[in-house]
């Protein structure tokens, strides 16, 4: 094992407390600008050793709080059809042993040594997961040009609902067939992708584990489940270390 555990998010206290005193991957994708806030905003706030868990932005936090209580389905339903031999819903703070800078990750689950990250995505957002719904983000960073997405797992459920001839014009009918509408167009979208901020999420989980690779696992309005195995890329890695090296000089390093 090349990591130690530092806070269960049991407490949450202690656990955002914890985090003052690392980068985590959820912040060093905002040192890479694909995060939840802006490298500048982050820096404000690691100088003044404030919370900069994503939960506790001001403004998500019913959205998030329900994300963070519902991806335990996600984790039971990916378990349950994806092989393995060992896994274990995660809530502890993990941190490298012997890495040059205090790097920390929460990954969702461990199967067989290899980081889960789970998501639970309001139906809106799906096109966020793909090519052309997300602009094609991975194209305006040269870093992201060595990510390999190994296997891709998707759950589509078929489109059931219809709208019935005598709902036809009535508020409930037209409601229906916005949804039918939706499902349909979202095959449109372009080819599936996880959304970069969360493949650096799972690239420093990958690094504080020394896994050769991860998993980032999302249901996506209730009903849809992608499944994304990640290789671990090496131009990346160099990258965000380079970068959170580059970012912890500025500020002065943590307290």
């Amino acid at each position: 094992m090349t990591y130690r555990r530092i806070a269960s998010s049991k407490n949450r206290a202690a656990w955002l407390e914890a985090r003052k005193h690392f980068y985590t991957a959820s912040e060093i994708a905002c040192i890479l600008d694909v995060g939840f806030m802006t490298p500048k905003e982050l820096e404000t706030q690691k100088r003044a050793a404030v919370v900069t868990a994503e939960d506790d932005e001001v403004g998500n936090l019913a959205m998030v709080a329900a994300g963070r209580h519902l991806e335990s389905g996600v984790l039971s339903w990916f378990a349950a059809e994806t092989p393995h031999l060992e896994f274990t819903p995660n809530d502890w703070l993990l941190a490298r042993d012997g890495g040059e800078l205090p790097v920390a990750a929460t990954p969702d689950g461990i199967m067989d040594e290899v980081p889960v990250e789970a998501k639970n995505v309001r139906f809106e957002s799906f096109s966020s997961w793909t090519k052309f719904g997300s602009r094609d983000e991975y194209a305006a960073h040269d870093w992201a040009s060595d990510i390999q997405i190994t296997n891709i797992v998707k759950r589509f459920p078929p489109i059931t609902m219809r709208v019935a001839k005598k709902d036809w014009g009535t508020p409930r009918g037209n409601w229906r067939a916005a949804v039918v509408g939706a499902y349909e167009e979202r095959l449109k979208l372009g080819p599936l992708q996880v959304p970069l901020k969360y493949v650096v999420q799972a690239h420093v989980q990958m690094y504080v584990m020394d896994a050769p690779r991860g998993w980032v696992t999302a249901v996506l309005g209730g009903d849809t489940r992608l499944d994304f195995e990640l290789a671990r890329s090496a131009k990346l890695e160099h990258h965000w270390l380079e970068a959170t090296r580059n970012f912890n000089e500025t500020i002065g390093g943590l307290t």
